[in-house]
C-alpha cells in the first residue's frame, strides 16, 4: 500500500514544514511553561511544608523547655520541703 503527502496547490512544501515545525515550537513552549509552572508549584509546596515543620518543631522545643522548667521547680520544691 502507497501512502503519498499531498499538499494544497497554494502551500509550497517549504511553507508547509515551517507550519508544522511552528505548531511543534508552540506545544513545545506550551509543554514548558507547564512544566515551569508545576515545578514553582511544587517549590511552594515544599517551602510550605518546610515551614510548618520548623513551627512545629518550635512549639514542641518550647514545650519541652517549660516541662524541664517545671520539673526543676517540682525538684525544687520537694528538696525545700524536705529540708524544713
Amino acid at each position: 500500500m502507497n501512502t503519498a503527502l499531498t499538499l494544497s496547490p497554494t502551500t509550497p512544501a517549504a511553507d508547509a514544514g515551517a507550519h508544522a515545525a511552528h505548531g511543534l515550537a508552540g506545544l513545545a513552549q506550551r509543554i514548558g511553561s507547564r512544566l515551569v509552572a508545576w515545578s514553582r508549584a511544587a517549590e511552594q509546596r515544599h517551602v510550605a511544608a518546610q515551614r510548618e515543620h520548623r513551627e512545629v518543631l518550635a512549639e514542641l522545643h518550647r514545650r519541652r523547655v517549660e516541662a524541664a522548667r517545671l520539673r526543676d521547680e517540682m525538684r525544687t520544691s520537694v528538696y525545700l520541703t524536705h529540708t524544713f
